[in-house]
């Protein structure tokens, strides 16, 4: 999961407040570590999952193991129709395994922006296929008390984004919102933080509010309840065998 999020308030309405831009190699340490908020060398979470739209709602549990940029294993917990429904991420491939078929699917990369279990975050978001730095050009201005990132997708890249602004505070370097640009030039989706807790020595927004401005009514709320970071986990934890295994 593994999860992860990166942030802006309108570029014109802060205008006069930017301080110079930053060079690149500052930029892109900056953003890799936010990057690495909630997974760092690898992580155990146990989230709460719920969405909701105008016809319904529906709350999930799961547990969220990583390790590195390259794995990740995430699992419902329930409620009880959907406990042991999985997905498993092992560098650029990802699969979701259903036990009532006990049927693994491999997940192709056309459908990795695809809506989790019903959810508005993708696939891509739970399981933080690709690091924000490999996908996009970034460019970083600042205040006072926060940095604005701007990023555009490389020309190598597919995505589904014209952009992505971001907003960091300085002091600490949490985000507070990430906006998605689509094809109009118009935000998309947001994405909130807040509710800062600290686990594990760490500080981090336990509460995060995934927002689709195309769709009245719609959000997806993650509440972090517990997070281990740097455990011991090897790399064949992540395999077809944990996959499967009932949580």
């Amino acid at each position: 999961m593994s999860i992860i999020y990166k942030i802006f308030l309108s570029v014109l309405s802060f205008h006069s407040f930017l301080i110079d831009a930053q060079p690149a190699e500052k930029t892109i340490a900056i953003l890799n570590e936010i990057d690495q908020l909630y997974r760092s060398n690898s992580s155990h979470a146990k989230i709460t999952m719920k969405i909701e739209n105008p016809n319904w709602q529906r709350q999930l549990s799961l547990k969220i193991w990583t390790k590195g940029k390259d794995r990740t294993l995430a699992k419902i917990l329930s409620p009880k129709k959907d406990k042991g429904i999985a997905s498993l991420r092992i560098k650029k491939e990802m699969w979701n395994y259903f036990p009532k078929i006990k049927k693994q699917i491999k997940i192709p990369p056309s459908m990795m922006m695809g809506a989790w279990m019903g959810s508005d975050f993708s696939n891509d978001d739970l399981v933080k296929q690709t690091y924000l730095t490999d996908s996009y050009d970034v460019s970083l201005n600042q205040s006072k008390t926060e940095y604005f990132f701007t990023l555009t997708p490389k020309k190598t890249a597919v995505s589904v984004w014209t952009k992505i602004l971001i907003k960091v505070r300085i002091k600490d370097k949490i985000p507070s919102m990430y906006e998605y640009f689509n094809e109009k030039n118009e935000v998309a989706r947001r994405l909130t933080f807040s509710q800062i807790k600290n686990y594990s020595g760490r500080n981090i927004p336990s509460l995060l509010v995934m927002r689709p401005l195309d769709k009245k009514g719609h959000k997806t709320t993650i509440q972090y309840d517990h997070v281990d970071f740097d455990i011991k986990l090897a790399d064949d934890f992540f395999s077809f065998r944990q996959l499967k295994k009932s949580p």
